[in-house]
């Protein structure tokens, strides 16, 4: 027996139809929301900038209404220190032993503390550039593994006395400068205050 062939229902045709049309018609209304809130931004935006720009210019028309004084600037003059006159500073060298070891010799402003120094490497002579004014002078012993460091030896009173035992004083003795002159015989060697 032969069955005579089922006609297809048109029901859930229509109801797929209808899913389909409520999604279309869902996206549409949810298209035009979002385009009209879109637009609601825009406008708030625009109108929370039209505002700031209003303020800006009022601020600038107070600004422009009420200049400030101007400010006079005078340079203060311009001052170039020139370096003092130097002189100079020379004496011999001398060390209480067999040898002469290398020595700095010093010399001290005794109103700013200021130190000039050089170095002797050979010979008992030494020469010192410094500005006019008034030194203590010193020499002390380079220090080396083999000599270690002994002290400051000073041009004093000890030594124009002659470095004698009767000698009263161990006093450093001011040694003047003059620009362009050179003083000589000063000679640090007290060695023996220390």
């Amino acid at each position: 027996m032969m069955f005579p062939p089922e006609q297809p229902s048109s029901q859930p045709r229509h109801n797929s139809l209808a899913l389909v049309l409520i999604l279309i018609v869902t996206i549409a209304v949810s298209a035009v929301g979002f385009l009209f809130w879109q637009r609601q931004q825009d406008q708030l935006t625009q109108d929370k900038l039209q505002t700031e720009i209003t303020q800006l210019n009022q601020q600038l028309v107070e600004v422009q209404a009420t200049p400030e004084p101007l400010v006079h600037y005078t340079p203060a003059p311009l001052i170039i220190a020139s370096p003092s006159p130097q002189g100079t500073i020379q004496g011999q060298l001398s060390f209480p032993s067999e040898f002469l070891p290398k020595q700095r010799i010093c010399a001290v402003d005794v109103n700013t503390t200021t130190e000039l120094c050089t170095e002797t490497y050979e010979g008992n002579t030494y020469t010192l550039s410094v500005p006019a004014g008034t030194y203590h002078v010193y020499a002390m012993v380079l220090p080396t593994p083999d000599t270690p460091s002994i002290g400051k030896a000073y041009y004093s009173e000890f030594v124009t006395c002659g470095l004698l035992a009767t000698c009263p004083s161990h006093e450093p003795i001011n040694v003047t400068v003059e620009a362009g002159e050179t003083t000589t015989n000063v000679n640090p060697g007290d060695w023996y205050n220390q």
